[in-house]
């Protein structure tokens, strides 16, 4: 009888357990087509107030009547905050323009909708904070940026607070910003590369790019001086084209030419800013020892005068390195007709390394015509 008793006590018990876990997976799979639903309903409601707000500020900047209203509810905040960062960031708007959409963040209570955000006990809502006060461009903010350096501990607002003050830095900035990027493990360099790239952009906006090329001048010969945040600025001059820049980006080069890692990071700004004097850059470049060297200066070598550079890059082709020579042949490939007449010469080559380069690039032409 016990152990009739116990069999069924213990089927008893196997029946509780399926039955309550089969109410648990509807019960989860309810709340998951409920949560489902409402971020639908959210995201569908979002894109509607986005369209509503980018119709009424259009509005504003044309001057025309609008129902522009200060937000009230936070996904309110979020929506004009949004178009308001895409159309001062997007490069669609006048200087005259963004001035007044920031006057309008400003009456409209949003920069003082995420400056107090940026008070919050989560570090989440920290850094939504601080990166959308960063990207509105709102220079009063640079006081709350400094703060933020000063006193918080989490290193993900840290760096958005570096990143935010790069969007309004003047050479009073540069400093600060140095000392923060240059701290041990502190982010990457791509991401110091980002914020010389915006600290270049405010300058440029404030009128003041000759002082941020005096800037990196006064650095080359300071050996206190990260080598690193050195190649990181002279990269953000190549991204955002500072031609007046090539010069000094030059003198680097020769200055460091026995740092490969300075001449590669020198040659590729040089190949997008281009200009008068990168010819010899180039050429120094093709012969130097380190094969990383040649082969950077032989992928970037195309912006130089063609027939200038081209007999050595077809010097290049025999070079002992594949990267070197792949990188040669393709450059060769941008001179057009000329270029193409070179390589099917150099198919024919009784180097066969010289006949592989050329013939690969010139399959790929082939593809993309």
């Amino acid at each position: 009888m016990n152990g009739y008793m116990d069999a069924y006590s213990v089927k008893s018990l196997l029946y509780s357990a399926i039955f309550v876990m089969l109410v648990t997976v509807i019960i989860l799979f309810i709340a998951l087509v409920v949560h489902k639903v409402h971020v639908e309903l959210r995201d569908a409601y979002l894109i509607r107030l986005k369209e509503y707000y980018s119709k009424e500020l259009q509005k504003k900047l044309s001057r025309r009547k609008s129902n522009l209203a200060a937000p009230k509810k936070k996904i309110e905040f979020d929506a004009l905050t949004q178009v308001l960062i895409q159309m001062l960031t997007d490069g669609s708007v006048t200087a005259e323009h963004a001035k007044r959409l920031r006057g309008y963040t400003r009456r409209l209570g949003i920069a003082a909708f995420y400056q107090k955000m940026a008070e919050s006990r989560s570090w989440v809502k920290r850094s939504i904070a601080i990166e959308r006060l960063g990207l509105l461009g709102l220079t009063e903010m640079k006081p709350l940026f400094y703060a933020i350096l000063n006193e918080e501990k989490d290193i993900g607002v840290i760096s958005k607070a570096v990143w935010a003050l790069s969007f309004v830095a003047d050479e009073n900035d540069l400093k600060t910003i140095y000392n923060m990027l240059n701290r041990p493990f502190f982010m990457s360099a791509k991401f110091s590369e980002y914020i010389y790239t915006n600290i270049i952009t405010s300058f440029t906006q404030q009128g003041k790019q000759g002082l941020f090329i005096d800037y990196l001048k006064r650095i080359k010969d300071d050996p206190d001086f990260s080598d690193s945040l050195k190649r990181a600025i002279i990269e953000a001059c190549g991204v955002r084209n500072v031609v007046a820049a090539g010069q000094t980006i030059r003198d680097y080069f020769i200055t460091f030419s026995s740092v490969s890692d300075m001449k590669i990071t020198c040659l590729r700004a040089l190949g997008e800013l281009g200009g008068d004097g990168i010819l010899g850059v180039f050429k120094l470049g093709l012969n130097d020892e380190d094969w990383r060297v040649r082969a950077v200066a032989a992928k970037g070598a195309s912006c130089c005068p063609q027939s200038l550079i081209i007999k050595d890059l077809r010097n290049a082709l025999h070079d002992e390195n594949y990267h070197v020579r792949i990188n040669a042949a393709l450059s060769i490939a941008r001179f057009g007709d000329k270029g193409y007449k070179l390589l099917k010469r150099a198919a024919n080559s009784g180097d066969r390394f010289v006949r592989d380069v050329s013939n690969y690039v010139l399959k790929e032409l082939s593809y993309r015509a």
